[in-house]
């Protein structure tokens, strides 16, 4: 089978590029041609790098041109089925199917098709299955009005496109209920995400371990944004992290609240005590890791379904988790981890203390959560499924 992945960014950009690319490595691996259309190359897959056209705000222009762009490699490749895996992706994706006459796939990974920010969650964070002109003017900035309206407007035409999709593939069923809130409901299936840390490239060096670490290391993984919940989770554990001498909080990500971070380590005094690291390479991924006790995912918002949770459950660590979104779907509460509500500063501090105080505990979780991602989310069971739907929508 003949199969181009559409993808707007680069490896690296985050997990949804990560989800891809394995994705597509395990689709070679069981024969099939695999091609992958982007903005940047991506290892051992044949790859087509396109325009870079996110930064003009026109969305008849990306449609237009990336589908245009699409149907020559349909022809040149002789593809028999296009699966389109983000926002700026599966409208081109679709129509460029339908004009050379082949299935389409589209992956959803967040709720772009409902949000202009992909999330459901203003920053006030309140939630909501569908954005609506009274949301963006309640909840966002005055000078976001334009880009935001016009980004609503947009999607209010989307779902009527995205039913077309010969397929639609959402990672938990908490995208699944909102792809319903929005009437898109012909041919959904739900399937996970998995992670295979012999697709990551070997580390070559492992700059972060500079960081003065104490013996037990508390990590978090993600974007530094709102809805991940990080200042939360600091404010929530800053009791802990004063109270042990043992105990590091390791930060790996970036974004927006970068500056509030490192504000707050400062206002608080504990430079000893967190380290944030903006830019960690793929490649140390496992040694983060390996050097970690606890990951946490304090996420706010209804989180789709984060690779985090795999990453660690595979090097068997365990994760204390927001009970929101796809993290229920995944976490075995109190077997696999640790689900907590996301406002609930005490029991987030009391599931911590617990681990730290218990490290036979931590290694029980660790193995049980290592065991349960294995059987459910391993990449045989998980390709295996994405063949199975490629089958269904009558590919040749």
């Amino acid at each position: 089978m003949n199969i181009l992945f559409v993808v707007y960014h680069p490896l690296g950009y985050g997990g949804a590029e990560i989800s891809a690319y394995q994705l597509a490595l395990s689709l070679q691996g069981q024969g099939h041609r695999v091609f992958i259309a982007s903005t940047g190359h991506y290892e051992g897959v044949k790859s087509y790098c396109f325009f870079a056209y996110k930064l003009i705000p026109f969305f008849p222009f990306h449609n237009f041109y990336l589908s245009r762009f699409l149907s020559d490699v349909i022809r040149k490749e002789k593809i028999d089925i296009i699966h389109a895996h983000d926002r700026l992706t599966s409208i081109p994706s679709i129509l460029a199917a339908e004009r050379e006459g082949i299935p389409s796939v589209v992956h959803f990974r967040d709720y772009w098709f409902a949000c202009p920010r992909s999330s459901c969650m203003g920053p006030r964070l309140s939630e909501y299955d569908r954005c609506s002109f009274s949301i963006i003017f309640r909840e966002y900035p005055f000078y976001r009005w334009p880009l935001d309206l016009y980004k609503w407007l947009y999607l209010r035409s989307v779902p009527k496109i995205l039913n077309r999709a010969t397929v639609k593939v959402a990672n938990s069923n908490a995208i699944l209920r909102r792809l319903k809130a929005n009437g898109i409901i012909r041919n959904v299936h739900v399937v996970g995400i998995f992670r295979d840390f012999s697709f990551f490239p070997k580390a070559t060096s492992y700059d972060f371990l500079s960081f003065p670490l104490k013996k037990k290391v508390l990590t978090f993984l993600g974007g530094l944004t709102y809805t991940k919940g990080i200042l939360f989770v600091l404010r929530s554990l800053l009791s802990v992290l004063h109270e042990r001498d043992d105990t590091s909080f390791l930060i790996v990500g970036h974004g927006p609240l970068e500056k509030a971070i490192r504000d707050f380590i400062l206002e608080n005094n504990i430079s000893d005590k967190i380290f944030l690291s903006s830019s960690v390479s793929l490649d140390s991924i496992t040694e983060i890791y390996r050097r970690s006790d606890i990951v946490v995912l304090p996420s706010l918002w209804q989180e789709p379904f984060s690779g985090v949770i795999l990453e660690a459950g595979l090097m068997k660590k365990p994760v204390v988790a927001s009970a929101v979104g796809g993290n229920v779907e995944v976490i075995l509460d109190g077997k696999t981890g640790f689900l907590v509500s996301p406002n609930d500063s005490s029991l987030w501090r009391e599931r911590i203390s617990y681990l730290l105080d218990n490290p036979s505990i931590c290694r029980k979780i660790g193995e049980a959560a290592f065991r349960h991602i294995k059987n459910n989310f391993s990449r045989e069971v998980i390709t295996k499924k994405i063949e199975g739907l490629y089958l269904s929508a009558n590919v040749g």
